[in-house]
C-alpha cells in the first residue's frame, strides 16, 4: 500500500536510529512498516587471497554469497524484532537500487540513517543517503547520527 512507512537499512548502528524512529512514525499513524535492504555483491574481500590467479573467482563467490545469506538473516531478525511483516532484500548499487524500488513501488514515504559524513567524505567515497535525496520522488526522512554509540 503507498501509505505505509519504507524503512532502508544497512543494518549498521546508525540504521537503529533510524529504525526506531520509522517503527514510531508507522505506530503512531497506524500503518505498516515495510525494510528494504540492499545487498551490493560489488564487495571487496578481506585479506592477501582475493588476488591468487585462479583461486579468487571461486573463493570471491563463497565469499558474497556468504554475505549474502548473513544480510537475508539479519533482514529476517530485524523483522521479527519489530513486528514487520514485508521486507525486500534487493541486490545492486544501494543508492541506485533503492530509488528505482521507491519510484517502481510508488512509495510515498522513505526513512533512512545516515552516517553523519562530512562534505568532504561525502565527496571522496559518496552517500547513499545524499544520492537518495536529490533522485528520489518520495517524502524522505533522514535521521542523522554523527555517533555510532548514540
Amino acid at each position: 500500500m503507498a501509505n505505509d512507512i519504507y524503512l532502508a537499512t544497512d543494518f549498521s548502528k546508525y540504521s537503529e536510529k533510524a529504525t526506531l524512529e520509522a517503527k514510531k512514525i508507522a505506530d503512531a499513524l497506524g500503518v505498516e512498516l515495510k525494510i528494504i535492504h540492499i545487498f551490493d555483491g560489488h564487495i571487496q574481500p578481506p585479506g592477501p587471497y582475493h588476488s591468487m590467479p585462479g583461486a579468487s573467482s571461486l573463493w570471491m563467490k563463497e565469499y558474497v554469497d556468504e554475505a549474502r545469506n548473513k544480510g537475508k538473516e539479519a533482514l529476517k531478525e530485524l523483522c521479527e524484532k519489530h513486528n514487520v511483516k514485508e521486507s525486500h532484500f534487493l541486490e545492486g548499487d544501494p543508492a541506485k537500487t533503492l530509488v528505482e524500488f521507491a519510484k517502481k513501488e510508488h512509495v510515498n514515504f522513505l526513512v533512512m540513517g545516515s552516517h553523519g559524513y562530512g562534505i568532504l567524505d561525502r565527496m571522496l567515497i559518496g552517500s547513499v543517503t545524499d544520492y537518495v535525496a536529490r533522485h528520489c520522488d518520495c517524502s524522505l526522512l533522514i535521521v542523522k547520527t554523527t555517533d555510532a554509540t548514540e
